[in-house]
């Protein structure tokens, strides 16, 4: 289940999107359309009833029917094995007559439904739909009895002879005949043998889904003998050895059989992307016609196909299947438990939301940015702005933003999925990422139920989960800002350079997505290296670590940045420009005072071409951006008296201690939806006193809260420096949600003992060792 719904998304909600409808030149925010979500046929899929209705029964991931008719049979077994049970008494012969005669019944009433199926449905009729009927009922369980009767019958039989049961001559005689020299090899050409006689001398079709009345019974038993005839040589006989036998026990085919499940969800979607796709020998058009999709050289396909497919698969045991098979035979828990089932539940809402709440499409701004930009990476463009590539053709370096995110995009336009829909997604897996570093924050913190009420918290949280419709960067910056909190505190458990290097890591990350992240060296990375300098002498060495990760990771694109540009641009040329903005007179009084106003920018423009100057400061990007940078400070210095008026503004907006509804209603600008923006206020209202007393309650267990407070320190500052804006507070936000989640777990009923084993114990105080002891060598390394 875990694998089929990852393939399910990847299927509808990566789609191959062709074509991009462009926003207008200027600066325009209007939407330039809707995010379609296709939420009813995913549904379907998503719980194996897609083959029950016609519209559903193949769309871009058709194999998954024989899953639907699999999840039949399972519900029909029980049923099954009850009827027989109910008259199997006696002695074993009895009982073993009445299984056959019930194998017998299942085969006989697959032949029957096929017959009524073939007799009553015409496949081939034009403009009725017949033709989807037939195949629709088809694809259901009681024309796929015999299949499963079959391979029910070589289960008897093994067990009757394991069991040297009174059916134990029927398994002896199957193993003499498969013990043969060359039996097993003889078996296996048999069944090549009717697939090719099935495949081109039947005259049954190889890419439709009907095949008349008579073709439909002899698919059936050509398929069926294919089956026996490759699954009876691994069955019987096996002590004989043999060369078909020992080619499936080497390590490369028992690998191939691990993962042979995801080699079976993958395939269609790795055919599809590569007839797809402009890359495709002998032309890709005539493919992305229906019905047209095996007009392609056969070789270069099956090569794509076989080594994509088992790349996809070997990746998806890794991280999917094996993680999740251990939990097969044993209960998840509560945190593990509650936070899958928030997270999926939340990811299904958000996904829900990209159709209906946030169904608009940023016409132009930053997410088209990100946006068109990804595109133009998987088109090997480079980091350009979009706008002059698109309408001009011309290709422009840019640095505008941090180049994370619109990395994060990437892979998906890399794939052909180049719409909104597909990286919105993208943007509600990091989403989501959120949800799960605030359950392990708050797990470290107060335990495993204040960690799932976080979880709730963030995932119910409307200032986060809207930020992914928007397709703004805040949600991947949070999850990394997230994730450092958690590492670091975990390097506080235990310090190591390992642990080191990952908190500079996800420092780094943080960086490249959001520039103010730089504050998070001075205020988390060196005081936490300093914090433990009791419980390693070498602590100067790991905040030297965080630190040279961190800007390790930074270093490519500041290069690039410094080689590209005539004016030095570390992280982005907007931490300059954005200085104009909001530092001019809309920001410094009035109702916008705090904030930022692009209409300031668009007047100093016309002034400037009244004047006889150009309208931007000449030069290249990080020019023009230093040159408007100037221009803002400079407004600041002459109005230095409004200084503590507007820091004051920009703290009470980016907290929303004030001008809560002008947020909610400046935020339509950046596409939400205002009734949203007002929800996400009076939660975020709700949430602030309780997420402060959590702090509170951790610090008075003893619990190291400074990292936390450090979070909302970064957010005043940069508010005080730049602007108020809530999508600056999204760490704060984190922040007080984790908060939220301890107080709750505090006013709850209290745990039980930890000796019981469904009960979680509360964690340990932070507390350096004592001063008479050395440190313990397990705390040092």
């Amino acid at each position: 289940m875990p694998l089929y719904w990852v393939v399910v998304v990847a299927s509808f909600l990566f789609a191959p999107a062709v074509g991009l409808v462009m926003p207008t030149a200027s600066f325009d925010p209007s939407a330039v359309g809707v995010t379609s979500v296709p939420l009813w046929t995913m549904a379907r899929f998503a719980t194996f009833t897609q083959v029950y209705w016609h519209d559903s029964l193949a769309g871009p991931f058709p194999q998954a029917w024989t899953l639907a008719t699999e999840m039949a049979f399972y519900l029909f077994l029980p049923v099954f094995v009850w009827a027989i049970a109910r008259r199997n008494r006696g002695d074993r012969p009895r009982r073993l007559r009445r299984q056959w005669f019930a194998l017998g019944g299942m085969v006989v009433a697959a032949q029957l439904y096929r017959l009524a199926m073939v007799l009553l449905t015409h496949p081939f009729d034009a403009g009725v739909d017949a033709g989807s009927t037939y195949t629709q009922l088809g694809a259901w369980l009681p024309n796929h009895l015999d299949m499963f009767a079959a391979g029910m019958a070589i289960a008897v039989i093994v067990v009757e002879r394991d069991d040297r049961g009174p059916g134990r001559l029927i398994g002896r005689r199957f193993d003499a005949i498969y013990s043969r020299p060359g039996a097993a090899g003889l078996s296996v050409l048999v069944g090549l043998a009717v697939l090719w006689l099935a495949g081109y001398q039947l005259g049954l079709s190889r890419t439709d889904l009907s095949y008349g009345q008579v073709g439909e019974f002899v698919r059936h038993a050509a398929y069926l003998a294919i089956a026996l005839t490759l699954v009876l040589p691994c069955v019987f006989g096996r002590s004989a050895g043999g060369g078909f036998r020992w080619f499936l026990a080497t390590p490369p085919m028992q690998f191939l059989g691990r993962i042979s499940y995801g080699i079976y969800l993958w395939q269609i979607l790795v055919i599809g992307r590569w007839v797809s796709s402009p890359f495709t020998p002998g032309g890709a058009d005539a493919a992305r016609h229906p019905g047209m999709q095996f007009n392609v050289p056969f070789w270069t396909t099956l090569g794509w196909t076989v080594a994509v497919t088992v790349i996809l698969s070997a990746i998806s045991w890794y991280l999917v299947e094996r993680p999740a098979l251990r939990y097969k035979d044993r209960p998840l828990g509560l945190f593990l438990g509650g936070v899958w089932a928030v997270s999926l539940v939340s990811f299904a809402t958000r996904i829900w939301t990209f159709g209906t709440i946030m169904e608009r499409n940023p016409g132009n701004g930053d997410p088209f940015f990100y946006h068109a930009q990804a595109n133009m990476l998987a088109d090997g463009v480079g980091f350009g702005e979009p706008i002059q590539w698109l309408t001009e053709g011309r290709f422009v370096p840019s640095a505008i933003h941090p180049p994370l995110f619109t990395l994060w995009l990437t892979p998906a336009s890399l794939l052909g999925a180049r719409g909104y829909l597909s990286h919105k997604t993208m943007a509600a897996l990091a989403g989501v990422a959120v949800i799960v570093v605030a359950a392990l924050l708050a797990r470290r913190l107060a335990g495993d139920r204040a960690g799932v009420a976080a979880a709730v918290l963030v995932a119910i949280y409307p200032n986060l989960f809207i930020i992914d419709g928007s397709l703004w960067p805040e949600g991947l910056y949070t999850a990394l800002v997230g994730a450092a909190l958690v590492l670091a505190y975990r390097w506080k458990d235990r310090p190591s350079y390992l642990r080191a290097g990952l908190v500079g890591a996800a420092v780094g990350a943080a960086i490249l997505t959001r520039g103010e992240a730089l504050l998070l060296l001075p205020l988390l990375c060196l005081p936490l290296a300093i914090s433990g300098r009791k419980l390693t002498p070498r602590w100067w060495l790991h905040a030297g670590l965080m630190g040279v990760v961190a800007l390790g990771l930074l270093a490519p694109w500041t290069i690039r940045n410094l080689v590209r540009f005539e004016a030095p641009v570390p992280v982005s040329t907007n931490s300059e420009e954005v200085l104009f903005y909001a530092n001019c007179p809309d920001t410094y009084s009035g109702a916008l005072v705090g904030y930022w106003s692009f209409n300031c920018q668009e007047r100093a423009r016309r002034e400037r071409v009244a004047a006889g100057l150009p309208a931007d400061p000449p030069g290249d990007e990080s020019q023009r951006a230093k040159g408007w940078g100037e221009l803002g400070r400079e407004y600041a210095t002459e109005h230095s008296d409004r200084w503590p008026a507007v820091a004051a503004a920009r703290v009470a907006r980016v907290w929303d201690l004030r001008y809560g509804e002008t947020n909610a209603k400046v935020l339509q600008f950046e596409g939400r939806p205002y009734d949203w923006s007002v929800r996400g206020l009076w939660l975020w209202r709700l949430l602030f006193i309780p997420g402060l007393a959590g702090l509170v309650i951790l610090r008075r267990r003893r619990v190291m809260v400074w990292p936390l407070v450090s979070m909302l320190a970064m957010v005043t500052i940069t508010a005080v420096a730049v602007y108020g804006h809530i999508r600056f507070r999204t760490v704060g936000d984190l922040v007080v949600l984790v908060g939220a989640a301890v107080t709750i777990d505090a006013l709850l009923p209290a745990r039980r003992s930890v000796t019981d084993p469904d009960a979680a114990a509360a964690p340990a105080p932070d507390r350096p060792p004592a001063p008479d002891r050395p440190p313990a060598p397990a705390e040092i390394a």
